[in-house]
């Protein structure tokens, strides 16, 4: 998928394989530069989702392709509950947000 073609729904959560950590994608040119700096990047492993719920992944060949897999809020929640307990946050049970796109804001004030 060109990057022009990739769904404009940010922010984007970008969901490690195998960590609890995540980053926020805040706009195009965050997920661009992220791209071109994909090193670190597992093809077929770490997820980004879109504020709607929807995940893509890397292929082998570094690019983006829409999975099928649609993530519910409490999914997300979830995610951005153990990026939290990651970073030794309190009181992460209490994260709650109305909508995805409202939970994946929630990463703004982590600091």
């Amino acid at each position: 998928m060109q990057l022009n073609e990739f769904p404009t729904e940010f922010p984007l959560l970008l969901s490690y394989q195998g960590q609890q950590e995540a980053e926020l994608i805040i706009n195009q040119q965050m997920l661009e530069q992220l791209l071109q700096q994909n090193h670190h990047l597992l093809p077929h492993a770490d997820r980004l989702i879109d504020s709607l719920g929807r995940v893509y992944r890397l292929d082998a060949a570094h690019q983006l392709y829409a999975s099928a897999e649609q993530l519910e809020l409490t999914e997300v929640i979830s995610l951005i509950q153990q990026h939290f307990f990651a970073l030794a946050q309190s009181c992460v049970v209490k994260i709650q947000a109305a909508d995805i796109r409202s939970a994946l804001l929630l990463l703004t004030q982590e600091h």
